[in-house]
């Protein structure tokens, strides 16, 4: 049986990247492709004649003193933000994970920016189910619509139903990065 869903999803494994690689395709390369070969041609935008002028437009760009300038300040801007966004991600990472006096409060503090979005986040839907439900059911006079989400049973309905969804998030995770010779087993997925 193992081998059966193995050869399937060999078998089928393509046909779920088609979607993926035409829309890489139309979305990248293709605009890729066009933009190399427009830059090694003199083009206007509003005529459909282009000359082609091979090298002039890089020449010409590199000696600009505005493209100089932004090119120095990308390449001065990659280098530094690189190189301080890794230390100081590094260095965050070994002050949560040591086993120092006051790491609970590193982590509360580096963690605490993460929380103000999903708080966001609830008061804007608290405001969709709770006002912006109820004047559409209000409006269009449809009754279940109205204190939608707002009262104490349909209330508590909500909130299980987002527990549910957490914890199946946490499963999820827990199931994937199980040893393979136990999430094989368990999930039905082959090993290569």
């Amino acid at each position: 049986m193992e081998e059966m869903i193995c050869v399937n999803r060999k078998k089928y494994s393509g046909f779920s990247l088609l979607p993926v690689c035409i829309t890489f395709c139309i979305a990248v390369v293709i605009p890729t492709i066009t933009g190399i070969y427009y830059s090694f041609t003199r083009l206007d935008g509003l005529h459909s004649n282009c000359d082609f002028v091979f090298l002039d437009n890089y020449i010409s760009a590199f000696h600009d003193i505005y493209f100089q300038n932004a090119f120095v300040f990308t390449f001065k801007f990659v280098i530094i933000t690189v190189i301080a966004v890794n230390a100081v991600a590094f260095a965050t990472a070994m002050l949560v994970t040591q086993n120092i006096k006051g790491k609970n409060l590193f982590r509360s503090i580096f963690f605490m920016p993460n929380l103000v979005g999903g708080v966001l986040v609830g008061f804007a839907w608290q405001f969709i189910f709770c006002d912006v439900f109820d004047s559409i059911g209000e409006l269009l006079g449809i009754n279940w619509l109205c204190d939608w989400l707002s009262t104490k049973s349909t209330r508590f309905l909500g909130f299980g139903y987002s527990c549910c969804m957490a914890d199946e998030r946490i499963y999820d995770a827990d199931l994937h990065c199980t040893d393979t010779e136990y999430s094989g087993k368990f999930v039905g997925v082959c090993e290569n």
